[in-house]
């Protein structure tokens, strides 16, 4: 379907705005320097080790597809930005290649922009890739000329030249990067344009790629929220089922129901927190669950943010103001910024804030903590429901000022290591997320962990939907209220017994659990009593912690609670060598705990328990 000129026009003009504010901001001559830096340096006299000249390979894999990134005309789009200088030795041609992961993610499929540096000059260039003529053998070159010329036709491009590129003085072979050139335009040795220049030639031929990726893939006709795969409830189970199907074909393996646990933590909140000791793939899981529904960082879905120990204030996360009174963004804030674009409410994001607890959390999270619990639901234009929060931070656009909020397609996890080099965490923090543990180690399953795997788990990216919560107050959930009435039974009589030492829950506990409780029931994917237990170790036990008496006749009626044992232990009985409770607390017995009704809520009491006797102090992280 061919595209309404007028839009076009429109859109041109917008993003030309949006453009001569960016160049406004970046006056330095940062591109220019870098491509003048490749033309000088690069070695082309034989092809040498990349190990000799590694200032020149950072700038080519590193400095320009870097400064590109930062684009503003990047930032919004599915853009993967990728260089390379040749391995082992350094290529005749290195180049810096922008790829539209719609339609490619790698430079050997596809067309996209690349920056091709040959002897005495740089090629800013739309190019094909060689594939259809080693898919095609024989008629495979003629195939080919005839998709370059279509592409030529299609192409709203000025200032470039629609032609085959040719260096002069220089052969190259048909596997050459020189082949199959769409449009390209040249930058002499020396005379490479200002920054600006630079700047605006990239914009444009942008521009006239995504025209072309967006009639390939019928954008114009569908809105982006078809584009995306909706999950319906029965098939929740199936998709969980392949998620963790590609993530053992990765190598990697989590104990039984897990995926699920997390899947349902995601779903009742989006913040959670993965704790336990360093090494057991914590972060791995998040980089897995996150690539196994469509967000990599390739398509800059999934964002891995470092903690450091001295941040000290949500700048760190959210942004500053610099001297001269400008908003630096925060890694936060760019996610937020990009997750909140139209194009990109239907896609998923995932920020992981790794090792979270070497700061402290309420310093640096304290006010994203608080904006979690503002959230609402809203009517856009459409008529369709969305969640918002309050304003995370203030932006300024061409359009005046903007609040920007976390948007509901933004899900931030968080891991932590329970250690003496890490700070523990406030009640404030614990109530408003699932906390998961990575304690169970099982070091065999290095042997093993692929067995079974039937085929390929099918990879795709699927709507914000499938982790979006659907309840934001308990009157949401009102259909399950029967059912939830006796789950909220059992809650009460285990926070009554939490008030003794006052880690008694409110509302917001009682709902989130209430909630996890929900999507269970419509998903089918753990038994009741299961859910629940999990929701203990989550929610509940974190909040003990202590050495006085009253913690230990605490872990002791949680402990009768847990086991459901007509049999009631007694506090005093702990010491007694001969008695059961003192067998279940400090017994080597791997079975002990399985007929009980809460198993891994047993399990976890008994060792809070042990640790009280022998250290004078417990709290759910020493276990």
């Amino acid at each position: 379907m061919e595209m309404n000129i007028n839009v076009i026009g429109y859109l041109r003009q917008e993003a030309e705005q949006e453009l001569e504010q960016e160049i406004n901001k970046m006056e330095s001559s940062v591109l220019h320097d870098l491509l003048e830096k490749v033309l000088r340096e690069y070695p082309r006299a034989t092809p040498a080790k990349r190990i000799d000249h590694t200032i020149v390979v950072d700038v080519i894999e590193k400095q320009i597809p870097g400064k590109l990134a930062d684009l503003n005309f990047f930032r919004f789009n599915s853009y993967k930005i990728k260089g390379s200088a040749g391995r082992p030795n350094m290529a005749v041609l290195p180049w810096v290649a922008i790829l539209d992961t719609r339609i490619t993610d790698t430079t050997m499929q596809g067309y996209y922009i690349c920056y091709l540096f040959s002897k005495d000059r740089i090629h800013l260039t739309l190019k094909h890739s060689d594939q259809p003529v080693k898919d095609f053998k024989a008629d495979g070159r003629a195939h080919l000329k005839v998709i370059v010329k279509n592409l030529r036709n299609k192409l709203h491009l000025e200032g470039f030249e629609k032609t085959d590129l040719v260096d002069e003085d220089e052969k190259y072979s048909e596997s050459d990067y020189r082949n199959w050139v769409i449009a390209h335009k040249s930058y002499d040795k020396g005379a490479v344009p200002e920054e600006q220049q630079i700047k605006r030639d990239l914009f444009e031929l942008v521009t006239a790629y995504k025209e072309l990726v967006d009639q390939e893939v019928g954008v114009a006709d569908r809105p982006q929220s078809q584009q995306l795969q909706k999950i319906e409830d029965k098939n929740v189970m199936k998709t969980l089922s392949n998620i963790k199907q590609y993530i053992k074909q990765q190598g990697f393996s989590y104990p039984d129901l897990l995926i699920e646990n997390f899947y349902l933590s995601l779903k009742s909140k989006p913040f959670v927190i993965l704790a336990g000791i360093s090494g057991t793939g914590k972060t791995k899981l998040v980089k897995l669950f996150a690539e196994a529904v469509g967000a990599t960082r390739d398509n800059a879905q999934f964002e891995l943010i470092p903690v450091r120990p001295d941040w000290s204030d949500p700048s760190d996360l959210i942004g500053y103001r610099d001297i001269a009174g400008e908003f630096v963004k925060g890694r936060l804030t760019e996610v937020l910024e990009r997750a909140s674009n139209p194009e990109n409410q239907a896609k998923t994001y995932f920020i992981c804030l790794d090792e979270m607890n070497l700061a402290r959390v309420e310093h640096y999270f304290s006010d994203l903590l608080s904006l979690m619990e503002t959230q609402e639901w809203v009517e856009d234009e459409n008529d369709t429901k969305r969640i918002t929060t309050g304003k995370v931070v203030t932006l300024k656009c061409e359009e005046g000022d903007v609040d920007l909020c976390i948007p509901e397609n933004v899900y931030i996890i968080g891991t932590v290591n329970m250690d003496e080099t890490t700070h523990p965490f406030s009640k404030k923090v614990l109530d408003r997320a699932n906390t998961i543990e990575f304690n169970h180690i099982e070091l065999m399953d290095l042997y093993d962990n692929t067995t079974g795997i039937e085929g390929d788990a099918e990879v795709c990216q699927v709507h914000q939907s499938f982790l979006r919560s659907d309840y934001l107050n308990i009157k949401d959930a009102q259909e399950y209220h029967p059912y939830l009435k006796a789950s909220v039974e059992r809650l009460a009589k285990v926070n009554k017994i939490l008030e003794q030492i006052n880690a008694h829950v409110g509302y917001r506990i009682r709902d989130a659990i209430c909630f996890y409780l929900t999507y269970n029931k419509r998903f089918g994917l753990l038994d009741e009593s299961d859910a629940f237990d999990i929701q203990l170790c989550q929610k509940i036990l974190p909040r003990i912690q202590g050495s006085s008496q009253s913690v230990r006749n605490t872990l002791v009626e949680l402990l009768n609670f847990t086991t459901k044992d007509v049999r009631k232990y007694k506090a005093d009985h702990l010491m007694e060598e001969d008695s059961e409770l003192y067998n279940l607390v400090f017994g080597t017995d791997e079975t002990r705990f399985d007929s009980f009704a809460y198993k891994q809520s047993s399990q976890k009491i008994a060792f809070m328990l042990r640790r009280l006797e022998e250290d004078g102090f417990t709290s759910f992280w020493l276990a």
